[in-house]
C-alpha cells in the first residue's frame, strides 16, 4: 500500500500499449496521476523509450505540478534504468516499484485506463486520430465526481468546480459571485477554507478504505505464513491468452522465498537465479500433493534481477 496524503506527494505512472499508430506516428499513451486527487495526465508517444517518457513527466508533469516525493511505476526499463536513475537522483525524488503480476497495486492508473480505452474505443475508427480525443478523455475524467473521495479531482485541487458552457457564472464554495468579492484576500481565505473542507473529506474516505484494505491484507498475511526459505509456486493463469490458455498450468515453479518486503509483498528467486516482487496474493506454498510442478520455462516472462531495488515506504 502507498498512502498519500496531500496533492502531489506521489504519482503513479505507466504506459498503455499496444494502440493503432495514428497517422502522426504516435502509438503508446504515457499515463500518469496523482495518489491523493486522482487528478490524471496523458501524453501521446510515439516510442516508449525511458528518454522520451522521463521527457514527458517532466515536461507535462513536474513542470506544471512540481517535483513529487515519490513515483510508483512497474519494473519495466522505462522506469527502472539509468535515465531514470539519474532523473530520480538529481530531483531527489523516491522510487517505489509495483508487485509483478498484481496490477491492483497500482489500481488507480488501472481504473483510468479501463475509462480511456472503453471511450478510445466508442471513437477510433481506422482512418481517425485517436489522439485528437485523448485531451477531452483526460478533461472529462477530472472533472468527474470520484467514487472514493466524492468530489472530483479538479476540484481538490482547484477548490472549484469546472467551469463549462452550461454555466453562467462562476461560483465557490459559498455561493458567491466572483464579483461579489471585495478583495483578493478575502477570495484566497474562501478559497483555502473550501479547500481544507474537501481535501478533510477525503482524507476521511481513505482512512477508512484503508482500515478495510488492511483487515483484508491482514487476513492475507497469515493464510499462509510464508518464511524466508519457503518453497512457492506463482499464479500465472491471468496471463494466459489464447485458445489453449485452459490446457496451461495456471502454476508454475518452484520458486524460493528470498526476502519479505512488507506484510503483503515478497521477493522470490527461481532455480535459475531469476527474481520478482510479487503479491502475496499471488503465490501459494508448494505442498505434498505439487509432486511435480511445471518448471518455469524459457517463454515464461522472468523480470531478472532489477537495476533498482524497491522502496519500502512504511521504512522511510
Amino acid at each position: 500500500h502507498f498512502p498519500a496524503t496531500r496533492p502531489f506527494q506521489m504519482v503513479a505512472l505507466d504506459i498503455v500499449s499496444p494502440l493503432p499508430e495514428a497517422e502522426n506516428g504516435y502509438q503508446y499513451i504515457f499515463t500518469m496521476i496523482d495518489r491523493f486527487t486522482r487528478y490524471v495526465a496523458a501524453v501521446p508517444l510515439k516510442t516508449s523509450t525511458a528518454k522520451e517518457v522521463t521527457l514527458a513527466f517532466t515536461n507535462e508533469w513536474i513542470y506544471r505540478h512540481g517535483i513529487p516525493e515519490t513515483i510508483l511505476s512497474d519494473n519495466g526499463a522505462q522506469f527502472t534504468g539509468k535515465v531514470a536513475e539519474c532523473m530520480s537522483e538529481i530531483m531527489g525524488i523516491k522510487q517505489a516499484f509495483t508487485s509483478s503480476y498484481h496490477p491492483q497495486t497500482n489500481g488507480m492508473l488501472e481504473r483510468f485506463h479501463r475509462y480511456l480505452k472503453k471511450r478510445l474505443g466508442l471513437d477510433i475508427t481506422d482512418n481517425c486520430e485517436w489522439t485528437l480525443f485523448l485531451p477531452a478523455i483526460v478533461t472529462s475524467y477530472n472533472i468527474a465526481p470520484n467514487k472514493m473521495t466524492m468530489v472530483s479531482p479538479h476540484e481538490l485541487i482547484y477548490g472549484e468546480k469546472f467551469k463549462l458552457i452550461t454555466d453562467n457564472t462562476l461560483k465557490v464554495f459559498n455561493g458567491k459571485k466572483d464579483s461579489d468579492y471585495e478583495s483578493l484576500h478575502e477570495y484566497k481565505g474562501t478559497l483555502q477554507k473550501q479547500l481544507k473542507i474537501l481535501r478533510d473529506g477525503a482524507l476521511k474516505t481513505q482512512s477508512v478504505y484503508d482500515t478495510k484494505r488492511k483487515r483484508f491484507e491482514n487476513k492475507l498475511k497469515h493464510k499462509d505464513n510464508f518464511e524466508i526459505g519457503d518453497s512457492a509456486l506463482l499464479f500465472v493463469g491471468d496471463q494466459r491468452v489464447g485458445n489453449k490458455a485452459k490446457l496451461l498450468p495456471k502454476f508454475v515453479g518452484p520458486y524460493t522465498v528470498i526476502q519479505r518486503m512488507s506484510p503483503v509483498t515478497l521477493r522470490i528467486q527461481s532455480e535459475k537465479g531469476f527474481q520478482k516482487t510479487v503479491h502475496a496474493s499471488k503465490i501459494r506454498k508448494l505442498n505434498m500433493e505439487d509432486k511435480n510442478p511445471k518448471r518455469v520455462s524459457e517463454e515464461h516472462v522472468e523480470e531478472g534481477p532489477p537495476p533498482l531495488e524497491p522502496v519500502d515506504l512504511q521504512s522511510t
